[in-house]
């Protein structure tokens, strides 16, 4: 249930409560790739970046994962506004999203 209360935080764009929120579940599942992508994308909408991406690459860390194409999405995104132009364009290479690969091609030109 909290998870989804946070969720309707997320939704609202209400950033700072659904962190805390789900903060506080993530002891009982601190390898959940669903738990910490939310948290890394809340984190990247709250100009967290360096937080945003200690949470996408935990979810990263699950090969398996449904959201993986988002995931380094994201995280390419969080490098990008690191001005870390190289890790960005391989996260956006490991997503299959058309933005990923828009993304690139403005990269690359």
């Amino acid at each position: 249930f909290a998870f989804y209360d946070a969720m309707v935080n997320y939704k609202r764009e209400e950033y700072t409560v659904a962190i805390q929120k789900w903060e506080a579940i993530l002891p009982e599942k601190p390898t959940n790739d669903t738990l910490n992508y939310f948290l890394g994308v809340a984190n990247l909408a709250n100009g967290n970046v360096a937080s945003a991406i200690d949470y996408l690459t935990k979810a990263a860390d699950d090969k398996n994962s449904f959201l993986k194409n988002d995931i380094f999405y994201y995280l390419g995104l969080a490098y990008l506004k690191e001005n870390n132009i190289a890790l960005a364009k391989e996260n956006f290479k490991l997503s299959n999203s058309s933005q990923s690969e828009k993304i690139l091609s403005e990269l690359n030109n």
